[in-house]
């Protein structure tokens, strides 16, 4: 089976594309720091990215693609327009849909479920917006991953947007590529969406 991941801890590192004018993201080794993959945004309109540094961005519609160490896009990620609950496309690079991530209701429980193509839960993402770390699990309970933010100074709390992420998978429970995908979607989506919100 074809890994996305090759190690097992990461740091997920926020840049900003100069090009669109919106967000994009590194996945790096920890230790030696070479480029997994990257995540940019392909955003038809740059007021998009504009408003989503407003209050506004939570309903703002994205489009992230992510592409491998050879600049190749292995796939994708959608948020339409919303006012409700979150819901994620997560698509292949012929941009087919082949799963979801979807908030769980209340929302103020800061519970996300991950679905298949045909709507079916496979796993469940919680955690704390506070002190911003999540655990993804399966529906057995095995934990597949966790992430956190990596808290920097205060200095750099106030003055700057950007952000890294600390990220271990756990590959021996992992049976097939959509969880990771799944993982990498959460990161990069649950940043945009909601912490965001608390600078």
């Amino acid at each position: 089976m074809s890994r996305l991941f090759p190690i097992e801890e990461f740091i997920v590192r926020e840049n900003f594309n100069v090009a669109s004018g919106g967000a994009a993201y590194n996945f790096i080794e920890k230790d030696s720091g070479n480029k997994i993959f990257s995540v940019c945004e392909k955003s038809e309109h740059k007021l998009l990215a504009l408003l989503r540094k407003t209050h506004f961005d939570s309903v703002i519609p994205f489009c992230f693609s992510f592409f491998n160490h050879e600049n190749v896009e292995i796939f994708r990620v959608k948020k339409p327009l919303s006012f409700g609950r979150m819901i994620i496309e997560i698509r292949d690079a012929g941009d087919k849909i082949i799963g979801f991530l979807t908030q769980s209701f209340p929302t103020w429980k800061n519970k996300f479920f991950a679905r298949d193509n045909h709507g079916k839960i496979i796993a469940k993402i919680s955690g704390n917006l506070l002190a911003w770390n999540f655990l993804v699990e399966d529906m057995e309970e095995n934990i597949l991953a966790e992430f956190s933010k990596i808290h920097g100074s205060i200095t750099e709390e106030l003055l700057i947007s950007v952000g890294d992420y600390s990220v271990k998978i756990f590959p021996n429970k992992i049976d097939n590529e959509l969880f990771e995908k799944i993982i990498a979607a959460a990161v990069v989506s649950l940043d945009l969406i909601y912490r965001k919100q608390q600078e």
